[in-house]
């Protein structure tokens, strides 16, 4: 069973890795967006937990997948 659900558009910094989407590798990607963020502190802040995306069925050879993580953030000028 597939529930399709609508939700309202984010903006995200957004990293894309190839192999194994473990803890490792997400905590090595998170830490990558973060940097990124606190170098642009003064146009981008958090605005929700970090997001995992991965795209391959567990048949897929691990060299070969492909996943993203996600950091919702919002522009500051866009703040209220």
């Amino acid at each position: 069973h597939v529930q399709v659900i609508d939700v309202p558009e984010l903006t995200v910094l957004s990293i894309g890795c190839r192999g194994e989407m473990n803890d490792q590798a997400v905590a090595a990607a998170e830490q990558k967006l973060n940097q990124w963020l606190q170098e642009n502190a003064d146009r981008y802040t958090q605005s929700g937990p970090l997001r995992k995306l991965g795209y391959n069925s567990p048949f897929m050879p691990s060299f070969l997948k492909y996943f993203e993580v996600l950091l919702p953030v919002t522009p500051v000028d866009a703040e209220p």
